[in-house]
């Protein structure tokens, strides 16, 4: 069960509308209900940052998850071992400088403010291609045309195919960001949004952060999952 579902499962007295739209789109709708006071629009899987909490309403977390990662062939892992520190993390910084290989970037893309900042510094050389073909990254490694990818593990996993095991990829956690992320749901910040956030922070005090994350699990290697979970009893 997703974290959603344990969610919806827990509020049968609301009348919940889901629907799929682009990022932009629906933060434009959550502020055009903030119009009124006695309805909500929410996006759940957010991350909280500043600029965010200026606009909209925010629960406690709803899924921790693994950040943005260097992804390798799990063949090659051990040929970045010279840019690994002692806490098992590669440095995104001397990575980005060394032209043996040739990473992809998604273009337009942006992964964060410490990952940006890297890319923005270090990001340039002919060894590195920036491209919107994102999809094919994983076949792009597969097939020796790039050395390595940024992606978070999970989304690495649906690139590679559904049933993901360790011998098709590596996660290579990144010295410059947190070890963990944690998303939240937000709603427009009115009555209605304020109400459905402080049931959700009840719900999810009743679970525990391993309970809510079983979906998220499933989607990632073993080499992954074993990781998150360690993360996971270390942050509670």
């Amino acid at each position: 069960m997703t974290s959603i579902e344990h969610l919806i499962n827990r509020l049968p007295n609301y009348s919940i509308r889901l629907e799929v739209k682009p990022r932009g789109r629906a933060f434009a709708s959550m502020r055009r209900a903030g119009v009124t006071q006695n309805q909500t629009i929410c996006i759940p899987g957010l991350l909280e940052t500043d600029h965010r909490t200026q606009e909209f309403v925010f629960s406690d977390t709803i899924l921790s998850m693994l950040p943005i990662s260097v992804i390798v062939s799990a063949k090659r892992a051990s040929d970045f071992s010279p840019f690994i520190d002692d806490a098992g993390e590669v440095s995104l910084t001397e990575l980005l400088k060394e032209q043996a290989f040739s990473p992809a970037i998604e273009a337009g893309r942006s992964y964060g403010r410490q990952i940006d900042k890297a890319i923005r510094t270090n990001g340039f050389g002919a060894h590195i291609q920036k491209t919107r073909q994102h999809a094919d990254f994983a076949k792009m490694l597969e097939l020796g045309r790039i050395d390595w990818f940024l992606a978070y593990p999970i989304e690495a996993g649906y690139l590679f195919g559904n049933n993901v095991h360790d011998h098709d990829f590596t996660s290579l956690p990144i010295a410059e960001v947190p070890d963990i992320l944690h998303a939240k749901v937000a709603c427009s910040d009115t009555k209605a949004g304020r109400d459905i956030i402080g049931k959700i922070n009840t719900i999810v005090a009743d679970i525990s952060p391993i309970e809510l994350a079983e979906s998220y699990m499933t989607h990632l290697t073993t080499t992954d999952a074993e990781y998150f979970r360690t993360l996971i009893g270390e942050t509670q």
